[in-house]
């Protein structure tokens, strides 16, 4: 079970919401400028990425490592081949 911390980082954001952080399902998506990544948040992160764009996510393995990534943010709701492939990665882990 530790090794799912690996693809569950704290996700920190900060704009309308307030000072948001909590743990999400984050998975990465090659993409050719750099790796992209996927996050399911709908209250209080959503919010703040739209609002900002940024957001730092904290991963941490039990006992002793953790490493923080600092990144921009694009938001994609509409329906296409990421929200299904995360909705696919979603699934997997229920």
């Amino acid at each position: 079970m530790i090794d799912i911390t690996r693809t569950t980082p704290v996700v920190v954001t900060y704009g309308p919401a307030g000072l948001s952080g909590s743990v999400k399902m984050v998975g990465f998506v090659p993409r050719r400028e750099y790796i992209g990544g996927l996050e399911m948040g709908f209250r209080h992160s959503w919010g703040n990425i739209r609002a900002t764009h940024r957001a730092a996510l904290v991963f941490y393995t039990p006992p002793a490592t953790s490493f923080e990534v600092r990144c921009s943010v694009e938001v994609v709701d509409e329906d296409n081949d990421y929200k299904r492939y995360l909705n696919s990665i979603h699934d997997l882990f229920h």
